[in-house]
């Protein structure tokens, strides 16, 4: 399989499992924070193996951030 498709499907599990676990409650404001936290874990874990690049881990940590 291409590598390119392995770490887009790679990067949208992520996504989603990332998004089913953020999921908002009455202490909103803390659990997004640890939602963000947890995800950008994620990325760098995928970053770190090789699945994604770094202007990809960059990109997705400004989002997180909010920078």
């Amino acid at each position: 399989m291409d590598l390119m498709l392995l770490a887009g499907i790679s990067l949208v599990c992520v996504s989603m499992y990332v998004k089913a676990l953020d999921k908002p409650t009455s202490a909103a404001s803390a659990a997004s924070s640890i939602g963000a936290a947890d995800e950008l874990l994620g990325y760098k874990k995928l970053l770190d193996n090789g699945t994604i690049t770094q202007e990809v881990f960059d990109q997705k940590k400004k989002e997180l951030l909010g920078l």
